[in-house]
């Protein structure tokens, strides 16, 4: 009896300490809110120059920062001799081709977009509202704070935000005039912002098609999907012809993409047909702008590159082992070097010879039509392979620098400064015109190096990149990371 009491009483000791447990754990300390706030914006700013340990592409902080700046520099340029003509030699047209660094944007967006869907669709939790909402949360808020500052008197572009605003937040912007090259528009550079909510709209059924069997295939071949997508390490280990079939069906859904993304010639080829203008002659900037430059059947080439990159990154990391790696051949290691030299040639030429001649026109004639034509695709696909080797961590010099820490601010604050540059541009080129007394009226300004503006024009665009990541930092701090948590 004795020892039942003594269990008894023992039993209900620990009873009792276990319900003081968790009294304790269900009556946790309150922090007051405006102490929360302060802690999260700490940790905002913080995140502005770290990145966390894992779970991030460091690589791609570098190459979204490179695609900004690039950006901001062009249009400073644009902005600068709106007046004048703006003419370049081929030692500087790498400054005044930038416009190809949104196509980095939508490689960089492909591949993003592309990864999380995969995630999702492995995971059988794919929503396609909830996907939208996602993406509206962590593109709109910032969005409408700087359409609002546009129709106040800080922006040129004021009366045009208060008429035509309903179509930015609606992203068909660049469908439903004013467009780019028309008087009146709405931040003139938020065309592509439509351009990659429209995008959002088929990036799921892209990946799906990427993610899914055949349905033509056998049973037999059937479970080779597991080797695709399943990930495990029992599922990798096949037989030699299972594997063989795999990369057959592999190969042909890439060829299906790669087809896809090429037939955005078509479109621009029908486009360009239907154009008015005597041969040799200098094609108006305002048509090809509008017409072909903001359609988004014209610019997807670099977006469905970037998802391929997304998916060849999955089958890289579930079907290539360390073993693999150790017993890659000289013959492969050559073939890769040559993908290194083959796309570093096609990125630099295309960077420097870029889509106008050296007077920053664009011409009727076979040429000027092939170039524009080629130049965007070509970009794309060389931009998403190098995505491709930094992520897989095959191109290591690349990795080393685009994974810099260097590069962390102007990655976080990318979308702001892309969104608030002209605020910018607008003020400091009217300081510019009387601090050097520029007649910016008079034709023949150009950036070529030795000329009087082309030193004048280094020091606007520096100043103004430096000014515009300074006022992003408070809207990043108190407005777009505050939303991108609520997502």
């Amino acid at each position: 009896m004795e020892s039942n009491n003594v269990v008894t009483l023992a039993q209900t000791l620990l009873a009792k300490d276990e319900h003081s447990i968790v009294d304790v754990k269900e009556k946790p300390s309150r922090v007051p809110f405006s102490q929360r706030v302060l802690l999260a914006m700490k940790q905002d700013i913080k995140e502005l120059y770290t990145r966390p340990a894992r779970g991030t592409y460091h690589a791609l902080d570098g190459l979204r920062a490179w695609a900004v700046l690039w950006v901001v520099v062009f249009h400073s340029l644009l902005v600068m001799y709106l007046n004048g003509r703006l003419t370049d030699a081929y030692d500087t047209h790498v400054l005044t081709s930038g416009d190809l660094g949104v196509d980095i944007f939508f490689a960089l967006s492909g591949f993003l977009i592309a990864d999380i869907l995969m995630r999702d669709y492995t995971k059988n939790r794919f929503n396609f509202l909830e996907f939208m909402k996602r993406r509206w949360m962590r593109i709109t808020p910032a969005y409408l704070v700087i359409i609002l500052l546009a129709m106040t008197s800080l922006s040129t572009q004021g009366d045009g935000c208060l008429r035509h605003w309903w179509k930015n937040m609606l992203f068909i912007n660049n469908y439903v005039g004013p467009l780019v090259a028309d008087a009146d528009t709405c931040l003139v550079q938020s065309w592509s912002i439509a351009v990659e909510v429209q995008f959002y709209l088929v990036s799921p059924l892209l990946v799906l098609f990427l993610v899914s069997p055949l349905p033509w295939k056998s049973s037999s071949v059937q479970s080779t999907d597991r080797l695709v997508y399943g990930g495990g390490v029992e599922e990798a280990a096949q037989p030699n012809t299972s594997r063989q079939l795999s990369k057959e069906h592999v190969l042909l859904k890439f060829v299906c993409m790669v087809v896809f993304a090429l037939f955005s010639l078509f479109f621009q080829g029908m486009v360009w047909l239907g154009r008015t203008c005597p041969d040799y002659s200098i094609i108006s900037t305002a048509w090809y702008t509008n017409q072909v430059y903001v359609r988004t059947y014209c610019r997807y080439a670099p977006y469905v590159f970037g998802m391929l990159a997304a998916w060849m990154v999955q089958l890289n990391n579930q079907t290539r082992t360390k073993m693999d790696i150790r017993m890659e051949s000289v013959t492969q290691r050559n073939t890769r070097w040559g993908f290194h030299f083959l796309f570093a040639g096609v990125w630099a030429v295309i960077a420097f010879y870029g889509v106008h001649d050296e007077t920053h026109n664009m011409l009727c004639d076979p040429l000027s039509e092939a170039r524009a034509f080629l130049v965007r695709i070509g970009f794309g696909a060389a931009i998403a392979y190098y995505i491709y080797m930094t992520v897989c961590g095959k191109a290591r010099l690349l990795n080393l620098i685009l994974s810099s820490n260097i590069w962390i601010p102007f990655a976080r604050l990318s979308y702001l400064a892309y969104l608030m540059q002209f605020f910018v541009f607008d003020r400091m080129r009217d300081w510019m015109v009387d601090l050097f007394d520029l007649p910016l009226e008079a034709p023949g300004y150009s950036t070529v190096p030795g000329s009087k503006t082309f030193g004048v024009s280094l020091f606007y665009s520096s100043l103004c990149v430096v000014i515009i990541f300074i006022i992003a930092i408070p809207i990043h701090i108190l407005i777009e990371k505050p939303f991108m948590r609520l997502r």
